[in-house]
């Protein structure tokens, strides 16, 4: 298994995020406000008046596992240990998707 930099930190964040979101989802569909999971799903302040269906919900916090993926690949950081060697063929086409 890889070891990453900050991994341990990373999923540590990635998975309470998606936990805080799921507890949102079900305080929510047991007639809970919906702005908080709204809040911490789209990260913008929501009215109050709004109400969502249940598959709205389900969906929102299928959206947050999605953001927590990604919040874990974008924090873990590169491998540990010694750098692998670059590879030219691969390290083109890499820069030109990066550019």
């Amino acid at each position: 298994m890889r070891r990453y930099r900050f991994g341990r930190l990373a999923a540590l964040l990635a998975l309470g995020y998606v936990m805080v979101t799921a507890v949102l989802g079900v305080i929510v569909l047991t007639g809970g406000d919906s702005a908080l999971l709204l809040m911490a799903v789209t990260h913008v302040p929501i009215p109050r008046e709004v109400v969502l269906s249940w598959w709205e919900i389900l969906l929102l916090v299928l959206a947050a596992a999605v953001e927590g993926w990604a919040l874990w690949y974008l924090l873990r950081g590169r491998a540990a240990g010694a750098r692998p060697a670059l590879d030219r063929p691969v390290s083109l086409p890499r820069w030109a998707l990066y550019l």
